[in-house]
């Protein structure tokens, strides 16, 4: 039996200030605020609407006390602070009719402490989008979800490196022309400071019968890009598909930035061929400019057995960081050395993969002919494809491609 909200509101009125006395222990405290009164904390919040806190300090950490959609008059004692929801226009999301009869949606934030943005699929689907800031429990518990979404180790990880001046500005999603079905959300992000873009998401083989055409997500007037929204971590039980179906972006109109009015370009990189029948012939790409390339770091996984490299984390002469391939943090990343670079391959159940990297001056001229260490120039463009059918690295000497 549940009781009417009357009486809920008279319980909480006991409960709220014993609530200090049992954890706070502090007597004081509570008979100082029993005399000056205190809140009815019995509300229903509407999560769409301004949030007020209120907090209360003990022995150096802070508890919420009182939550409200209300501005709130609160003695000194407590810190108060303002929530205020991300803004998100109609043409912000994918499909706005849809989210609006969505009871979750999970907003990352990137902001100055954001180091990058990993997103994290099962074969070709986005299961997951984090903000990275650092190794943390947060991170962890991120990489653990995922884990349990990808239980037979079908999970591939793809960073975004976010540089201290670089800004996001705009966003496209690319799907079929003529279909309500996308290819996969947040094609291209792009970075104008590095003059660079953020692609995502799984590249199939062209068709020739496709037409494909992009949907912006941010307009003149929004503002650089504060945050992205998505469905993925709906934690309802009754949710069949555990990826994500529903994405957009928010806005800071605080920072206006000129939005590229054109859809984005990718290039023309081909594909790799399809190698057997045994597997989807799902790859992602990754690429980077050699240009001012100075440092490398190697992301390696050491728990798979022939503890491949899995990808490279840049960095340039200008500050700027890229990524190629897969850099998880959950794997090691302690091996950083000078530009240029060779690359040393190997193959295993039949399909490539990257063994290593190492500095060019590890290279010989016998294993390059060999085929067993590939070096890497200083100038071109690098892409690196990986997925159920292996890894491949391609050189492009012209940039512009």
């Amino acid at each position: 039996m549940q009781l009417p909200m009357e009486i809920q509101a008279m319980i909480l009125e006991f409960l709220g200030p014993c609530w200090y006395l049992i954890v706070l222990r502090e007597t004081r405290r509570l008979f100082k605020q029993i005399q000056n009164g205190h809140i009815n904390r019995c509300e229903r919040l509407n999560l769409a609407k301004e949030l007020y806190t209120g907090r209360t300090k003990y022995q150096g950490k802070s508890y919420i006390s009182i939550i409200s959609n209300m501005p709130l008059k609160l003695p000194s004692l407590y810190d108060q602070q303002h929530i205020i929801p991300p803004k998100l226009n109609p043409w912000n999301i994918q499909n706005i009719n849809h989210v609006r009869s969505n009871r979750h949606l999970d907003h990352v934030k990137v902001d100055a402490k954001v180091r990058g943005l990993i997103v994290c699929f099962r074969w070709d689907d986005p299961i997951g989008i984090y903000g990275f800031t650092g190794i943390s429990k947060a991170f962890q518990s991120f990489v653990k979800l995922m884990k349990q979404r990808s239980p037979y180790g079908n999970d591939y990880w793809i960073y975004f490196p976010i540089s201290n001046d670089e800004l996001l500005t705009a966003a496209w999603i690319r799907k079929e022309k003529d279909s309500s079905a996308w290819a996969w959300p947040l094609r291209r992000l792009s970075k104008p400071l590095w003059e660079g873009t953020l692609h995502s998401g799984a590249t199939q083989p062209n068709h020739p019968n496709r037409i494909y055409e992009y949907q912006s997500l941010v307009q003149d007037g929004d503002g650089v890009i504060s945050g992205i929204v998505h469905d993925g971590l709906d934690p309802d039980p009754k949710r069949f598909s555990k990826r994500i179906t529903q994405i957009g972006v928010t806005c800071d109109p605080g920072c206006q930035v000129e939005t590229l009015a054109h859809e984005p370009q990718f290039g023309h990189y081909e594909c790799p061929g399809i190698w057997d029948n045994r597997t989807t012939p799902t790859s992602y790409m990754t690429k980077a400019l050699l240009e001012g390339l100075y440092k490398v770091r190697v992301c390696r996984d050491l728990e798979k057995p022939h503890r491949p490299c899995i990808g490279l984390l840049l960095y340039y002469v200008n500050e700027g960081v890229e990524s190629l391939g897969q850099v998880h943090w959950g794997c090691d990343l302690t091996r950083n050395f000078l530009a240029p670079i060779c690359l040393e391959k190997g193959n295993g159940d039949g399909k490539d993969y990257i063994k290593d990297a190492l500095r060019d001056t590890s290279c010989t001229w016998l294993e390059c002919e060999a085929g067993t260490l590939q070096k890497i120039p200083q100038h071109g463009t690098l892409v690196w494809w990986f997925g159920d059918l292996g890894n491949k690295v391609v050189i492009y000497t012209d940039p512009e491609r």
